[in-house]
C-alpha cells in the first residue's frame, strides 16, 4: 500500500531552525560562563567585555521578554556562574 503523506518541505525546516537555534543559543550561555571561569580568574577586569560580546544578542532579547521569562533565564545563568557572581546577584 502506498502512502500519500507529504514529506516536510522547506517552510517546515526553516521554521524548525528559526525556533531551535535561539533556544540552543540561550542554553549555550550557561556552559560559556562556566568554560570561561579559569580565564576570567586570570583577567577579572575583562570579565564584562568578554561576556558582553557573546551575550549582546541575548541581552537585547532578554530586555524585551516578560519578567517571568527574564527571571528564569537569569536563574539559569546564575546556576552556572561562579559563587562570587551568585553572591552579588543575591543582594
Amino acid at each position: 500500500m502506498a502512502s500519500n503523506r507529504k514529506k516536510p518541505g522547506v517552510a517546515f525546516w526553516a521554521t524548525v531552525i528559526l525556533l531551535t537555534v535561539p533556544m540552543f543559543y540561550i542554553a549555550s550561555l550557561g556552559p560559556m560562563v562556566m568554560a570561561t571561569r579559569p580565564m576570567l580568574a586570570s583577567y577579572p577586569d575583562q570579565r564584562f567585555e568578554i561576556y558582553a560580546v557573546y551575550m549582546a544578542p541575548a541581552n537585547h532579547v532578554l530586555a524585551h521578554l516578560p519578567l517571568p521569562a527574564q527571571r528564569a533565564i537569569r536563574d539559569y545563568l546564575l546556576w552556572w556562574a561562579p559563587a562570587d557572581v551568585r553572591a552579588r546577584a543575591a543582594k
